[in-house]
């Protein structure tokens, strides 16, 4: 382990917040644009200590949006989860913390994970949408990889036609192919 988890709780003694036994999907976006393999691959590891990963798209890179920092690889992970959607936000938001987000400039971005879809096992409908699901081509090359045939749950536009009218989706590129360990990242 990349000593990630070291602060953060396993599953075996995970926050208490647990949904009383409730399984969740989740489709995350996880961006870096500092040290982005090594912060990659140590989300990754600090992700599988909660979530029961059951896909992740290949490596996207982008363009950075503002314009000033330098590029990002960009990957979709697709899990399933018992804890909450604040819970998992917090433990999320601690992940990008320990591995040096919201320190320093804010064109460098070691770590960045949104939720961008979050539904209950139970339903086909998520909870939580993340607006930039609309709105950013780094995330929709990535979700159309995963879901090719997939709409975005509150439009009901296929995310290849979002893609066809988006000004920036020549700015994103496809640049590792993933596996089911993960070594695209080493």
């Amino acid at each position: 382990m990349l000593g990630i988890a070291q602060e953060l709780p396993s599953r075996s003694n995970a926050p208490a917040s647990l949904s009383n036994n409730a399984s969740y999907e989740v489709v995350l976006g996880l961006g870096s644009n500092h040290r982005r393999s090594h912060n990659l691959r140590a989300a990754m590891a600090g992700l599988e200590h909660i979530l029961d990963i059951r896909q992740c798209s290949d490596i996207y890179v982008s363009r950075d949006v503002t314009g000033i920092g330098p590029a990002y690889f960009n990957i979709v992970v697709v899990a399933t989860t018992l804890l909450s959607v604040s819970s998992l936000a917090r433990y999320l938001k601690q992940l990008e913390i320990q591995q040096g987000r919201g320190q320093g400039r804010r064109a460098i971005v070691p770590l960045d994970i949104d939720v961008l879809l979050f539904t209950p096992s139970y339903s086909k409908v998520p909870v939580a949408v993340h607006r930039d699901l609309y709105t950013k081509a780094h995330i929709l090359w990535p979700m159309l990889q995963l879901f090719p045939e997939g709409a975005h749950p509150d439009s009901g536009e296929l995310y290849h036609q979002m893609l066809q009218s988006h000004a920036e989706k020549d700015h994103v590129q496809r640049l590792y192919s993933s596996s089911e360990n993960f070594d695209f990242l080493l």
